[in-house]
């Protein structure tokens, strides 16, 4: 079931608009100069509503990709029992 033009448009408003409060909220908590509570927010409420709006999230990573990102360059290998046995 499709929605007409105009509620599509409206939904996009909305969005926009909770975008541009997620982003207000989060400045007010870090302007508050408590960085703790900052990290905090950031990493649960703030991300979860940032992800739920476009569909990622920061601070969601798999272990594969923690992998990549510390071994640039390098070519994933699926089965590291492999490696270890060559020693």
């Amino acid at each position: 079931m499709a929605i007409d033009r105009e509620n599509f448009k409206r939904l996009k408003e909305i969005k926009s608009t909770m975008e541009d409060l997620i982003e207000e909220a989060g400045n007010i908590v870090r302007c508050s100069g408590d960085k703790h509570e900052y990290e905090r927010a950031k990493a649960y409420w703030i991300g979860h509503i940032e992800g739920a709006l476009n569909n990622i999230n920061p601070y969601d990573t798999t272990m594969a990709q923690t992998i990549k990102a510390l071994n640039p360059g390098e070519e994933e290998d699926e089965d590291f029992d492999d490696e270890e046995d060559d020693d």
